[in-house]
């Protein structure tokens, strides 16, 4: 009599907490098989509360899970599936001269710009690839164009007259341990000034603000760090160049902002066959690559093509 008067007060309790099991069970072998089933060209990123997992649902589903992904800043979630948000902005030249002038690129921004460029002008194609790997290479190359004329006459500075900031790989995202670790190297030996490259320095996230605790590696902290040191004691003529509508309106505060149609205006309107091919290799190619790899210290080339 009395087990039978403990089964009928306790029976509630157990089939909802089995209820709630079932459901959740269900849920997650659903999310996990969801991936493989779907066309790659309908999916979007979505991050559940648990660090480090991502699934790709198709428009309609990600619409309706919007609501229960943990909320972040903009600037912070670019996904590769995502389009990248190019913010309206002037391509006309700037108001003072290239001698004076002095730039910052938000490089991984530019790197999905032109990554997203080249799928929509290769559809046919399939390609998908690691934006940390290689494609670092070609925004130095880009850094390396510019410096041949911009910032010749400036105030005293602590860096290079064209700097690049790299965002660092986010080791819940990637597969590869050894892209983590080299990235994190390159980001705690501070910005890089280079023999043998004069002009331009790389600079990386993490480097002033360490934000991994918070999962979080965009490198939108350093650029604001770095633009106001810039600006403190002597007036510039500095400019930022990202594709973020995000990180441009942190940074108008600061510096003049241009986007991916400018530069590749001052790539292709300036430096004749150098030039295009900057282009070429924003775009994907292989043109200079490899050489302009050989120019970096051995620690940047084992973070650049870590993969």
């Amino acid at each position: 009599q009395i087990v039978r008067s403990m089964a009928r007060a306790t029976w509630p309790l157990v089939a909802v907490t089995g209820t709630v099991a079932a459901v959740l069970c269900c849920w997650g072998v659903s999310l996990g098989f969801v991936e493989g089933l779907l066309d790659n060209q309908d999916r979007r990123v979505w991050r559940t509360p648990c660090r480090g997992r991502e699934y790709r649902l198709p428009h309609e589903l990600a619409k309706l899970s919007k609501p229960f992904a943990p909320k972040r800043d903009r600037v912070l979630t670019l996904q590769d599936d995502v389009p990248v948000e190019v913010p309206k902005e002037p391509v006309d030249p700037l108001p003072w001269s290239r001698e004076t002038t002095e730039v910052m690129i938000d490089a991984q921004s530019i790197i999905k710009w032109y990554m997203r460029k080249a799928r929509e002008q290769n559809r046919d194609l399939n390609q998908r690839s690691d934006r940390f790997s290689w494609w670092p290479i070609r925004t130095f190359m880009v850094a390396r164009l510019l410096a041949k004329e911009y910032g010749k006459d400036r105030p005293p500075s602590p860096w290079e007259p064209v700097s690049v900031v790299h965002d660092l790989p986010d080791p819940g995202s990637t597969w590869s341990g050894l892209q983590v670790k080299n990235y994190k190297y390159v980001s705690r030996e501070g910005p890089w000034k280079l023999k043998g490259v004069p002009g331009v320095t790389l600079a990386f996230s993490q480097t002033y603000v360490d934000r991994s605790a918070a999962g979080i590696y965009r490198c939108d902290k350093e650029i604001l760090y770095m633009l106001e040191l810039l600006m403190r004691d002597f007036p510039r003529r500095q400019v930022l160049v990202t594709a973020s509508a995000g990180m441009k309106r942190q940074a108008e505060r600061f510096c003049t902002v241009r986007g991916p149609l400018w530069l590749e205006a001052e790539i292709l309107q300036r430096h004749g066959d150098d030039g295009n091919q900057v282009y070429q290799a924003l775009m994907g190619g292989p043109q200079g690559v490899v050489d302009n790899l050989n120019k970096l210290p051995k620690a940047l080339r084992l973070a650049f093509t870590a993969s």
